[in-house]
């Protein structure tokens, strides 16, 4: 049952498998489930709520851990959940062969309506009394949104251009950052505070994303495309990391905030890879860990379904998990201390693991996933 009932969220097509043989297109696109995304998002989730719950990050009783093992999970949770969206993107608009026409259509309109009710579901969610999360709902819709116009870009040419932005736009949101702190930008206030304030700024978060969308375009079938992405991945993470240490001793950054606000052009403040700094070596960095994630979920999960079957389902059912955690973290902010805070994560984790997995063997798609695709997919045959 495990392995027929497998993971088959993210392959949600807007047109139907017949549509797609009378589509005579080379090369031909890829069909089957990604069950290491599915395991990655899981992952990913698991993550999030280790920085939600743990105040000083996992493992601290580990004697050799450095200090700031955690930012491996604090931030860094949160991008590759950014990624793998992009990911999602890809698929939903037709894997490695991109729709065209009315598909390409359908499948805008499908994304874009997910964005309106993931930004509304955000908002929900925000409104909990004494919310202690940073909602990233909100953010991961504003996202959706600006990657429709790349729907239609090839790899070849949105990897070069999601490198590019990820120097261009950094710079560019610590600019605005800076006027924002001067009162020089103005109203509306939502839309700054999404695009360069809040605490997930999509004017730097569309370049996980995009690197997502542009890896869903690839073959990810093909060893060659994974050495290459894992290869890829460990080059960019070592050089957010070596990179910013090396940047701090030649250009020590200076101190930010809203009482000491630097030079609007001083870009020492580039010169950091602490997480939700939005630097560039953050930003490579990070999308350098996440691609390490993904190949190794992709050659991992397929080898190991059984095992990796709890973190699958949770990745197939991130809304709806992610969403019941957010609603319950008020009452679980209530009675963590520093002596429970391991024993709560556990039981969560725990309790995260085995709901999904039933869920998903005797039900199937998750509750809000299932509304999710029902909405989108009735606004796209309109």
């Amino acid at each position: 049952m495990i392995e027929r009932r497998f993971i088959n969220a993210e392959i949600d097509d807007p047109v139907s498998s017949e549509d797609d043989r009378r589509q005579s297109v080379i090369p031909v696109r890829s069909a089957g489930r990604i069950v290491g995304i599915a395991v990655a998002r899981g992952l990913a989730i698991l993550g999030m709520m280790a920085v939600h719950i743990l105040e000083t990050g996992p493992f601290p009783w580990v004697a050799w851990m450095p200090d700031n093992m955690d930012q491996l999970v604090r931030g860094r949770s949160a991008v590759l959940f950014a990624v793998i969206a992009g990911v999602s993107i890809a698929i939903l608009s037709g894997r490695n062969v991109p729709y065209t026409g009315v598909h390409l259509l359908q499948a805008r309109m499908r994304i874009l309506v997910r964005a309106v009710i993931l930004f509304a579901w955000g908002g929900v969610l925000w409104a909990i009394p004494d919310q202690p999360l940073a909602i990233i709902l909100d953010f991961y819709a504003v996202t959706f949104v600006l990657a429709l116009p790349f729907l239609s870009v090839p790899p070849r040419i949105l990897l070069p251009l999601t490198g590019l932005l990820a120097i261009v736009l950094p710079a560019m949101m610590y600019v605005l950052q800076n006027l924002d702190a001067r009162d020089e930008l103005g109203e509306p206030a939502v839309i700054v505070r999404m695009m360069v304030t809040g605490h997930y700024p999509s004017m730097t978060w569309i370049v996980y994303v995009l690197l997502g969308l542009a890896v869903g375009r690839l073959d990810l079938d093909s060893a060659t495309v994974r050495i290459r992405l894992f290869v890829t991945g460990w080059v960019m993470a070592l050089a957010g990391t070596l990179g910013a240490r090396w940047a701090e001793r030649t250009w020590p950054p200076p101190e930010y905030g809203p009482d000491n606000i630097v030079g609007r052009f001083d870009l020492r403040r580039m010169a950091s890879n602490q997480t939700h700094t939005e630097t560039w070596f953050e930003v490579v960095g990070s999308c350098g860990i996440a691609l390490i994630i993904v190949v190794a979920c992709l050659v991992i999960a397929p080898r190991a379904k059984t095992l990796v079957y709890p973190l699958a389902a949770t990745g197939a059912m991130a809304l709806t998990v992610y969403s019941i955690h957010a609603i319950s973290m008020p009452w679980i902010w209530d009675f963590l201390e520093q002596d429970n805070q391991y024993q709560i994560y556990f039981w969560t984790v725990a309790v995260t693991l085995t709901a999904a997995t039933i869920w998903r063997l005797v039900v199937g798609q998750g509750p809000l996933e299932w509304a999710l695709s029902w909405i989108s997919r009735r606004a796209a045959r309109i």
